[in-house]
C-alpha cells in the first residue's frame, strides 16, 4: 500500500501583527508584520538566489497596477495586501530583503511594517513566532489557518495518480481540518496567559470550502463582509 505524504510546506500560516503603530509617518496608520508562504508573499522569493519559487513573471501581475510582476503568486492584490486595505493601508508592506536592498532611509520604511512571507515558507515549533512578536511589543494579531491543501490542483493530480480518481486529497484536507480546531485552542489558551493580547482567527478551510462549492455567492458584496463571516475575534 502506497504510503500518504503530507507536505507541511503548503501550509498556509499568515500572521499580521499591530505593533508600535507610534513608530508610523502618520500615527492613524498601524505598522503590521507579515509571515507567511506564497498566498501573502509580495515579492521576498525575487530576493532569494536560489529560490525556484518565484513569481516575477507574466502571467502574474496582470491585473496589479499598469500590470507588473511584483514577485505575487497572483494576478493581482493578494491577501497580504486586502488585509493591509482593511487595516487602511494602499498594500501590504514591502518585503524585508528588498528593505534591506535600499541604499538609504530603509530604517524608516521598516518602522512602516514589513512582509517576511515566502512561497514554500511551512511551520517550526521552534519559532514562535507569536511570542517573538509579543515580548517587541506587539498586542494585536490575525492569523488564517491552514486551506483545505488537499484541494490544490498538484495534490489533486496526486491523488488521482494515486487512486485513479477525481477529487480533493482528502487526507490532507483533514489534517489541516485538525491543525484549525488545534490552532483555535492554542491561540485561546495563549491569550489568556499573555496580557492585553488580542487576536483574530481567520477559519481558511471553511473560507476556501465556501468558495469551491458555491463561487457564484461571491460575486458580489465586499471583501470585508466575505472575510469577516469566518473569523474569530477574542
Amino acid at each position: 500500500m502506497a504510503k500518504t505524504f503530507i507536505p507541511w510546506f503548503l501550509s498556509l500560516f499568515v500572521l499580521l501583527a499591530n505593533i508600535f503603530p507610534y513608530l508610523a509617518d502618520n500615527a492613524t496608520l498601524p505598522t503590521i508584520f507579515i509571515l507567511g508562504d506564497s498566498t501573502a508573499d509580495v515579492g521576498t522569493n525575487s530576493f532569494i538566489p536560489d529560490s525556484q519559487a518565484r513569481a516575477n513573471f507574466p502571467h502574474n501581475g496582470v491585473d496589479f497596477p499598469d500590470g507588473i510582476p511584483t514577485g505575487r503568486f497572483s494576478n493581482g492584490f493578494n491577501s497580504a495586501d486586502h488585509l493591509a486595505m482593511l487595516l487602511g493601508l494602499k498594500r501590504s508592506p514591502s518585503p524585508y530583503l528588498f528593505l534591506l536592498n535600499q541604499t538609504s532611509g530603509h530604517h524608516k520604511l521598516l518602522h512602516r511594517g514589513v512582509n517576511f512571507a515566502s512561497g514554500g515558507a511551512g511551520l517550526l515549533y521552534e519559532t514562535g513566532q507569536n511570542l517573538a512578536l509579543y515580548n517587541l511589543g506587539a498586542r494585536k494579531f490575525g492569523i488564517i489557518s491552514v486551506a483545505p491543501v488537499g484541494c490544490c490542483p498538484a495534490n489533486r493530480l496526486a491523488y488521482k495518480r494515486l487512486t485513479g480518481k477525481e477529487g480533493c486529497f482528502e487526507a490532507m484536507n483533514n489534517v489541516a481540518f485538525a491543525f484549525q480546531s488545534a490552532l483555535n485552542t492554542l491561540l485561546y489558551n495563549i491569550s489568556s496567559q499573555l496580557p492585553e493580547m488580542k487576536y483574530s482567527l481567520g477559519y481558511a478551510y471553511n473560507m476556501t470550502n465556501d468558495v469551491i462549492n458555491h463561487p457564484h455567492d461571491f460575486t458580489t458584496g465586499s471583501l470585508y463582509d466575505i472575510i469577516s463571516d469566518s473569523i474569530i475575534r477574542s
